[in-house]
Order: structure tokens, then C-alpha cells, then sequence
């Protein structure tokens, strides 16, 4: 990445960050912006996305982990008020 572009990302984030209620460092405002961007099109809502950041220290680099079964993402307190199906069998590729 050109220091243009981290110059660019930078000022986004702190962009994103000022225009919050709630006041920030950089690393978790980076954390959330970019959970927010790369989960854009599923359509999560603001306390989906923060449930699913998991970032710290001695996280080896994964700042958020979100499931998605059904086109829904999974919470730990999403209850489904459709009715259950059986997952259909997973079987291997053939090469």
C-alpha cells in the first residue's frame, strides 16, 4: 500500500471516528470501520457488526469473526423464528 492511499485511509477513519457519538481510539475505530465496509452488503446492523469484534492484544491479527447461515448472520442471542431444516449433507469435491 502507497503512503498516498494510508494518508487517504487514515483520514477516512478519522472521518468515521468524529462522526461518531461515541468517542473512539484509532485502533477500534479502525476495527469497526473496516468490519462495517467489508460487511457492507449484508445489510448488519450496527450492534451485529460490534458483536462480532473480537480484536485485542495476542489476537494474531483477527480483529472480528461473523457466521452466516441461512443469508443471516448469526448471534450468540439471534433466535430463529423460522422452522428448522436439516443442513443438506456436505460431501467432497471429486477431482
Amino acid at each position: 500500500m502507497s503512503a498516498n492511499d494510508r494518508v487517504l485511509i487514515n483520514q477516512m477513519i478519522d472521518e468515521w471516528r468524529n462522526a461518531r457519538s461515541v468517542p473512539l481510539s484509532f485502533d477500534a475505530a479502525f476495527e469497526r470501520f473496516a468490519s462495517e465496509h467489508a460487511l457492507h452488503g449484508f445489510g448488519l446492523s450496527e450492534e451485529e457488526i460490534e458483536a462480532g469484534i473480537i480484536g485485542g492484544g495476542n489476537d494474531g491479527g483477527i480483529d472480528g469473526a461473523y457466521v452466516f447461515l441461512a443469508a443471516g448472520c448469526c448471534t450468540r442471542t439471534a433466535r430463529s423464528s423460522r422452522t428448522r431444516r436439516p443442513l443438506p449433507r456436505w460431501r467432497p469435491a471429486r477431482s
